[in-house]
């Protein structure tokens, strides 16, 4: 899936643990739809690792804009790392 359908943040948790959001847009989840098997991946920005990640959650709204306003609203740092 190409990147123009995904974003990621990342954040912590109450406990410091890592907190990974990955949101997809209608598109990508029609590509999703469509092709069994399929896997997301998201790589962590320079300095972080998944060693300790508390929870990865995975939504998806109509645009990257709708994610992003979403995302910003919790107060997490989207990753422009791609």
């Amino acid at each position: 899936m190409k990147n123009e359908h995904l974003v990621w943040a990342y954040g912590q948790d109450n406990d410091g643990r890592q907190v990974v959001l990955m949101g997809v847009t209608a598109t990508g989840l029609e590509y999703l739809r469509a092709s069994p098997g399929m896997t997301l991946t998201a790589q962590p920005p320079d300095g972080m690792t998944f060693a300790d990640v508390s929870h990865v959650l995975v939504f998806h709204a109509a645009t990257k804009d709708a994610i992003k306003a979403l995302i910003r609203q919790s107060g997490m740092v989207i990753s422009e790392h791609h």
